[in-house]
């Protein structure tokens, strides 16, 4: 299920390049959504971080696959790329997106330079509410847990569409 949102569909491939998306390895049907707001909390395990402003969403039709990527910054300097996606996913209302969230995948780095990686089951769910038009994003709440970091949680309010 995609969510309700402006067909605004975009490819992100650094660097830029002009072989088919397929033979690049993907999914030419994949749609990327990004969301600027402000970032009202945000942490893992029991240590406050500070969250981006943006939100990127991504859905990849060909494993039926739903992700939403966040960055944050540790108070030591070490920044965290979380990746929350899962299979299943519903729309109650035209205003309401509810991911069933079932793996956290972390990139943590420092100084620019990648220190560690994560692919773990995770459990939790994120919830979007957005204006009937789907450019604006009222509140977005991911609540996750998962082996090692423990509760992951990220909330941002008044977020723009682009």
């Amino acid at each position: 299920m995609k969510v309700v949102v402006p067909s605004l569909c975009f490819v992100l491939t650094l660097p830029l390049s002009f072989t088919p998306l397929a033979a690049q390895g993907i999914d030419p049907n994949l749609s990327l959504k990004g969301f600027k707001g402000t970032c009202t909390v945000s942490r893992i395990g029991n240590e406050p971080v500070r969250c981006a402003s943006d939100i990127l969403y991504s859905h990849f039709p060909s494993t039926r696959r739903t992700a939403f990527a966040i960055n944050v910054a540790h108070m030591d300097g070490r920044e965290t790329l979380l990746w929350m996606s899962g299979g299943k996913d519903s729309q109650p209302t035209l205003n309401e997106y509810r991911l069933q969230v079932d793996a956290l995948r972390t990139t943590v780095s420092l100084n620019g330079k990648k220190i560690s990686e994560d692919n773990l089951a995770a459990r939790g769910q994120c919830v979007v509410l957005l204006n009937d038009k789907g450019t604006f994003v009222n509140n977005f709440s991911c609540k996750v847990s998962a082996p090692r970091y423990g509760a992951v949680e990220v909330t941002m309010i008044n977020a723009i569409v682009h």
